[in-house]
């Protein structure tokens, strides 16, 4: 246990003494995650969602912790009660670990899928129709992430064989990769990337049903019921649509992605839980493709 994570628990236990009655949600905030603009939002979602129920269920504090771990590890996190919730890609699996919040988070954004490429792959990869001609090229993917296995049952090629963080860097030096990324990923992270021979295919783009939910750990019901209470007063009013639309990241991801002009391939998730509602996250997809400057 590093001297950091102890020290992060110990502030946490003490302001829990502190501020006795009001709620202490404790989430994993890392300085490199901080950079990430979706982080952000999935963090402006949580307060939300602890504002909205707010009357109900009383004060409450946000506690990041800097630490980086894997989605792999905030499962046990979760578990051994060291944080109380994160987001992540649902999965049946998944909720054999942990509790869903059963509310959507995002819109369906990250089953809509642009692919990171190496430019000398630019006008080859332009030409794609299909899977078969995508399986010229190996998708790099995460070995915990749900996305490998989804695009693996869908028969697409994938290599899950690389450490996350050497990805853009393999990218940047071979030619039969790709790297499917969401749609308010992609640009942020090639727009911070060290590597200027990396661009964004402008053709296709792989679209399957798939929700972000928050994660609980399976014994707190408490809080489970607050942040879906709180997240459907959200969407009830329109204030959760009007966040994920106009913030400013997601606006200008959805101007430089112009899905609507690409080849778009549909695919099914055979990962997803068995009460999501497939035809609402298509609808919530459609509206993102389909979205006007107007947001």
């Amino acid at each position: 246990m590093s001297l950091k994570w102890f020290c992060g628990v110990c502030l946490v236990l003490l302001s829990q003494f502190v501020y006795a009655g009001t709620d202490i949600v404790r989430f994993v905030d890392a300085s490199g995650l901080r950079k990430n603009p979706n982080n952000r939002y999935f963090i402006a979602v949580l307060d939300l969602a602890l504002q909205k129920s707010q009357r109900e269920f009383g004060d409450y504090i946000l506690q990041p912790i800097d630490i980086p771990i894997t989605q792999k590890r905030h499962f046990v996190e979760l578990s051994l009660g060291r944080i109380d919730v994160f987001w992540t890609m649902a999965s049946s699996i998944r909720e054999t670990f942990a509790r869903p919040v059963p509310v959507p988070l995002a819109f369906g954004s990250y089953g809509i899928r642009l692919m990171a490429i190496n430019k000398q792959s630019a006008a080859r990869f332009g030409q794609i129709k299909d899977i078969v001609g995508l399986n010229e090229y190996s998708a790099l993917t995460g070995v915990d992430w749900p996305d490998t296995e989804i695009l693996k049952q869908n028969g697409i090629v994938t290599d899950a064989s690389h450490p996350e963080r050497d990805f853009y860097h393999l990218l940047s030096t071979a030619t039969n990769y790709y790297f499917p990324r969401g749609i308010t990923e992609i640009y942020s992270e090639l727009e911070r990337s060290e590597f200027d021979n990396l661009v964004v295919d402008e053709h296709l783009a792989l679209i399957y049903p798939a929700v972000m939910y928050f994660y609980v750990a399976n014994d707190n019901f408490e809080l489970q019921t607050r942040l879906e209470k709180g997240l459907k007063t959200a969407i009830e009013d329109g204030s959760l649509e009007e966040l994920f639309f106009k913030f400013d990241h997601h606006k200008k991801a959805f101007e430089q992605a112009n899905v609507k002009k690409r080849n778009l391939i549909f695919l099914p998730n055979p990962l997803l839980p068995n009460k999501v509602d497939i035809d609402q996250i298509r609808e919530l997809q459609m509206k993102v493709i389909g979205q006007k400057t107007k947001h």
